[in-house]
């Protein structure tokens, strides 16, 4: 893995890379995963012994683990969307809550439309639903939230935001 940003000094990222027993050939996990910093040695560093480090795998507790993509999304009066919700855990989920909003809803972006997919989505599935958005009369950058109230338990939550397109619809009000 490459990181596409600078880390500057002092600071620390948090990345996290997927693995299956179903990607090893023999079925398992591995007992231990180790992680590499700079390995090419291509950055300049004053300690080049803190590089490295080795951890044992504890395999953890079967969760859903949900996570949303536009599909499509189209008109103005009404509006709507398409979006895909992918289950990439290793549980299924039932009775999911997915909202879509006009702008971010962590920056106070306000929600257009709702639908609940009753499931259950197994694990490495997906569903997809449409969301009547209602009348739009201004330009909007759409964002999909897959369970945003957290009903359900996941191994991870940090996917179940997408941003999506952007629906132009100002221009509506003119004509």
């Amino acid at each position: 893995m490459v990181l596409d940003t600078s880390l500057e000094p002092g600071a620390s990222l948090i990345v996290s890379v997927r693995f299956s027993a179903d990607d090893s050939p023999d079925g398992t996990l591995p007992s231990t995963v180790s992680a590499v910093v700079n390995g090419d040695g291509r950055e300049r560093e004053c300690d080049d012994d803190n590089n490295t480090i080795e951890a044992p795998v504890e395999e953890g507790e079967n969760l859903a683990d949900l996570r949303i993509e536009f599909e499509d999304a189209s008109g103005c009066a009404p509006a709507s969307a398409q979006v895909r919700v992918h289950n990439d855990g290793s549980l299924a989920a039932e009775n999911i809550l997915v909202r879509v909003y006009a702008g971010d809803p962590s920056q106070g972006g306000s929600s257009l439309g709702q639908v609940v997919i009753a499931g259950p989505i197994e694990p490495n599935e997906s569903e997809s639903a449409v969301i009547t958005l209602g009348t739009l009369q201004r330009k909007v950058v759409l964002y999909g939230w897959a369970d945003p109230l957290d009903a359900v338990s996941e191994c991870q939550e940090t996917n179940n935001l997408a941003k999506g397109p952007t629906l132009d619809c100002a221009e509506e009000i003119i004509r």
